[in-house]
């Protein structure tokens, strides 16, 4: 039996990182407003980051009114053309039912044309769906897979649900120390489930076994420097 019960494992779909239209306080609407007006523009003459980025602007109701229906038009405008956070947009309003049908199958469609193309988001997403069994079948190895992909470029999320599959050796080798070192990553980009997740999961460790995570540690900084093999 395991000796450690991940106490909060599994963090929610993520939309795209770092998005471009934040929200803002109303002093900044006119702002945004003439840059939707000129968004519009473009994303009418077929350009798609502009369509993006409109539908981002309806997607948080910045500049525009908050309108689901419109940002799944403007996402998919974008993403049809290959846009690679618009796939990840689009999956993501899928699975949340928010201005489509809700589709877990059809947002995992999206989701898996952005892990294709690297997004690191969508790669996540995709490990999120194998591990719930939400869209696609559940296979804990997949899981691992797409997980460590986004984690390796810094997905605090990621890191977090690939820490726990290592913590029950779910579709990898049980390893605690591992996992130690994959919630500690997450942990120290203030991810706080991670944190709960590391803090109890050393309770539970052997000193040899924190000795390992401190050594996988080491590691995992020389390979971020370019000096180590894969942690």
């Amino acid at each position: 039996m395991h000796r450690f019960l991940v106490l909060l494992l599994l963090t929610a779909l993520l939309a795209p990182v770092a998005l471009l239209l934040p929200r803002a306080p109303a002093s900044d609407g006119v702002i945004f407003a003439t840059a939707a007006r000129q968004w519009r523009a473009q994303a009418d003459a077929g350009d798609s980051e502009a369509q993006y980025r409109l539908g981002q602007m309806h997607d948080l109701g910045v500049g525009v009114p908050l309108d689901p229906v419109l940002a799944a038009k403007w996402y998919g405008d974008a993403a049809n053309q290959g846009h690679v956070a618009a796939l990840s947009a689009l999956g993501v309003l899928y699975a949340r039912g928010r201005g489509v049908p809700r589709s877990d199958s059809q947002a995992a469609v999206w989701f898996a044309r952005g892990a294709a193309a690297r997004d690191p988001v969508a790669e996540y997403n995709v490990g999120v769906m194998y591990e719930t069994g939400r869209g696609l079948p559940q296979a804990p190895s997949e899981a691992a897979f797409w997980y460590s992909r986004a984690a390796h470029t810094g997905v605090a999320a990621a890191q977090n649900n690939l820490a726990g599959l290592y913590a029950r050796g779910a579709g990898v080798p049980l390893d605690l120390a591992r996992a130690h070192l994959w919630f500690s990553q997450a942990a120290a980009q203030g991810h706080d489930r991670a944190r709960q997740n590391r803090d109890a999961l050393a309770e539970q460790m052997s000193h040899d076994e924190i000795r390992q995570a401190q050594t996988l540690l080491r590691a995992w900084r020389l390979y971020q420097q370019g000096q180590f093999p894969d942690a």
